[in-house]
């Protein structure tokens, strides 16, 4: 006869198990991957009273588009804050999170510490138990002001002509204390002759680096240009070329799409957009959401501007009380009269369990067949 005590320790061993690793992050496929194994913040010389502005770049070892918030505790958790509830991670992507950190006036020199918690998400409710990670804050207050700012990139794209001239600039305020200042632009021809010169006025927060990115004035002919951005003492160059109408490739592609459906039947639809060409596009969302062969809603969302090799991420949302059934909505992202890339996706009425459910039914499917084995073998050994 099977030993009964073996078999319940060996069931009970596998809903320990199954338990435990439910709240593992590898289980539910969530985890932190920024590049390097500690993720932190640390803030040296912070000046009381002094808004910071810090980032964090963030990626997630996850195969499907996932969201996550982030909550501050700690001694200086109060003085910590993120601009969005909540953010979104594609596979293979990283996403930049600003972080303010809020140094209150009567602060005494010193240092202080906090730590963000960093929660995946799922139908927008969140609990202890879906904490991915902890990142850890270090901030050290003192009475002595720094100054100064540099330039780490900067970038003129390329251009049709008479379309927008877009520049991207990525400015650093090195000081420790908040305020304004010039970014100085000036447009060159093959001559070196000058033939553009712009200002435009920035604020910067302490320590805060800004990808700075803008249109300028094109009325000029084909040919190459040369620029340069000024920014306090700092300077850099670069070169462009403007070229005939339709001369550029135009072509995206789209890395990830979602509808989901809450339970007060709001419809979110998120489409993540990757423009894969020479030209700086200026696209839209475009939705047709069809049932049963009938077109129920259409909508487009504002246009975004997308560098090359940059993504953007288009959202809409709406509520339907009638929503019952099978649903498949139709995306095209859009630029003019060009369909950059498209993409279908069915949505229901009701959504599909969470793996929370699944966990759940799981575990008392183990309980079941664990107090079954229980009683049959106590029925063999009455026998």
């Amino acid at each position: 006869m099977v030993d009964e005590k073996k078999i319940f320790i060996g069931l009970l061993f596998v809903v320990v198990a199954v338990f435990l690793l439910s709240f593992s992050s590898t289980f539910t496929g969530f985890t932190v991957n920024d590049g390097s194994p500690d993720p932190e913040i640390s803030i040296d010389a912070a000046v009381p009273g002094s808004t910071i502005v810090s980032s964090l770049n963030l990626g997630m070892n996850t195969k499907t588009l996932v969201h996550g918030k982030m909550e501050a505790t700690g001694d200086a958790g109060s003085w910590i804050s993120v601009p969005d509830e909540m953010y979104s991670f594609l596979p293979g992507l990283k996403t930049k999170i600003p972080v303010y950190i809020h140094v209150p006036e009567d602060t005494s020199a010193g240092a202080y510490s906090a730590e963000i918690a960093f929660l995946s998400v799922e139908d927008n409710t969140y609990s202890s138990q879906q904490i991915v990670t902890y990142i850890p804050v270090y901030i050290k207050v003192q009475d002595i002001k720094k100054e100064g700012y540099t330039i780490s990139s900067f970038h003129v794209f390329d251009a049709e002509q008479g379309s927008p001239l877009y520049f991207e600039a990525v400015l650093k305020n090195e000081g420790n204390t908040e305020g304004d200042s010039d970014v100085h632009v000036e447009l060159f021809n093959e001559k070196g002759k000058l033939v553009l010169l712009q200002d435009f006025n920035q604020h910067f927060f302490a320590f805060e680096e800004k990808e700075f990115v803008t249109s300028l004035d094109n009325s000029f002919s084909p040919g190459k240009y040369y620029a340069r951005v000024s920014l306090g003492k700092e300077t850099k160059a670069s070169s462009f070329s403007l070229t005939a109408k339709g001369t550029l490739k135009q072509s995206g592609e789209i890395l990830s799409s979602a509808v989901t459906v809450g339970d007060d039947k709001n419809i979110n639809f998120e489409v993540y957009f990757k423009n894969t060409g020479e030209l700086v596009l200026q696209p839209e969302l475009d939705t047709k959401v069809i049932h049963n062969g009938l077109e129920l809603q259409t909508f487009q969302t504002e246009k975004k501007t997308i560098l090359p090799g940059d993504y953007e991420a288009f959202t809409y949302s709406y509520t339907d009380k009638e929503l019952s059934g099978e649903y498949n909505a139709e995306m095209e992202i859009v630029s003019g009269n060009a369909v950059l890339a498209q993409e279908s996706k069915k949505f229901y009425s009701k959504n599909s369990g969470t793996l929370q459910n699944y966990v759940i039914i799981l575990f008392g499917v183990i309980i079941f067949v664990l107090l079954a084995s229980h009683l049959m073998l106590s029925w063999k050994r009455r026998d």
